[in-house]
């Protein structure tokens, strides 16, 4: 029952909008972004119904903080739209590669553009508000809202580009869903923060601040893990690259560096592979190459790993042939251990596929 719900929705997902009937794929594509637009405008809403009986100080400082802080939001509507539009394309021309990496690059520009935009909201929000020329009162209540919501954007920026990926890419029931839930938290908890219901303390506006901050990052999280864990059409690997000194110099996708590694092991050349095994004392790179050379061979790539007792080595050559008899010969007769040898596709596809989901598992890890 499970698998057949999977495949439901892994077909639904995965279907191709671009034959049938393009009316009935138009209303099929459009009523779930419809009730997650209007889902995601009725925030500023809930806000305002709570807030309304603080008195008119509290309205006016929700209303127009809130203005101050969708324009900023705005701005990085253009970066927006065009990641839909480039994702979209490639999904059409059937390049889920391309459209994975337009998507991934989109969200770290994204990133980058709204932490600065929330650093600049954030320190300069009650000028923002003079500037605007609102009461003194007003700017005291809505100066602490503007810079929770700012301090939020960030989440908000995230949000809206994971689920514009997913839409552009023919999947818009999920980010329908995802507003759908957040939105709900939304709901239930603005009273609670605002007029400090249960346990909570009374935070007025900023309660009402806090509580988009809160919902918004749920947003977040829910369209990441739907993104990141392959549940929707696209799936994203972002690899965090650290320096020697585990310091975060920025992100790799996993695709990328799938294929770097692939490069730098010449899976793409024709040959086969050799795996030999030696005490660490017996391990000399010019021997090894000089067998191989004597049978007018070549090594391609070499890779050595040791042992758990680090007492032998495990040495992969990847070597320019596919007949590997007279290369094993040789490396017999001067007492070298074959582990095994791989010459024909089956074998190596077995072989490549074996050491990538290791790396892969090592990666999620």
């Amino acid at each position: 029952m499970f698998r057949n719900t999977s495949d439901k929705r892994r077909n639904a997902v995965d279907r191709d909008w671009v034959s049938g009937s393009i009316l009935r794929n138009l209303l099929t594509l459009s009523w779930p972004m419809i009730i997650a637009n209007v889902v995601n405008m009725a925030g500023p809403t809930v806000d305002m119904i709570w807030v309304g009986r603080l008195g008119s100080a509290a309205i006016a400082a929700v209303g127009v903080s809130g203005i101050a802080v969708m324009l900023a939001q705005s701005s990085l509507m253009g970066l927006f739209t065009g990641m839909r539009a480039m994702v979209a394309r490639f999904v059409g021309a059937r390049d889920e590669d391309q459209a994975n990496h337009v998507a991934q690059q989109a969200i770290v520009i994204g990133a980058i553009s709204s932490v600065i935009m929330a650093t600049i909201g954030i320190f300069l929000s009650e000028k923002i508000l003079e500037l605007i020329g609102v009461e003194p009162e007003v700017i005291a209540e809505g100066a602490g809202y503007m810079r929770i919501q700012f301090v939020g954007m960030t989440a908000m920026a995230f949000r809206t580009m994971a689920e514009g990926v997913m839409q552009a890419s023919g999947d818009s029931s999920t980010p329908m869903k995802i507003a759908v839930g957040f939105r709900l938290v939304h709901v239930v908890l603005a009273p609670v923060l605002i007029f400090g219901w249960w346990i909570f303390p009374e935070m007025g506006v900023s309660g009402a601040a806090i509580t988009n901050v809160i919902s918004q990052s749920l947003g977040t999280v829910l369209a990441f893990w739907f993104l990141m864990t392959g549940r929707s059409r696209l799936k994203l690997t972002l690899v965090p690259v650290l320096n020697v000194e585990k310091q975060y110099l920025g992100v790799i996708t996993q695709e990328d560096l799938t294929r770097k590694f692939a490069r730098l092991s010449a899976m793409q050349q024709p040959g086969g592979i050799i795996e030999l095994e030696m005490n660490e004392r017996d391990y000399s790179l010019s021997e090894i190459s000089q067998i191989v050379e004597s049978n007018n061979a070549r090594i391609l790539s070499l890779y050595v790993a040791s042992s758990e007792d680090n007492t032998k080595l495990r040495v992969t050559l990847k070597i320019n042939f596919t007949d590997l008899t007279s290369i094993m010969e040789t490396f017999n007769r001067y007492n070298y251990t074959v582990v095994s040898s791989h010459a024909n596709d089956e074998d190596l596809d077995e072989f490549y596929q074996e050491r990538f989901d290791v790396f892969l598992k090592y990666l999620n890890t």
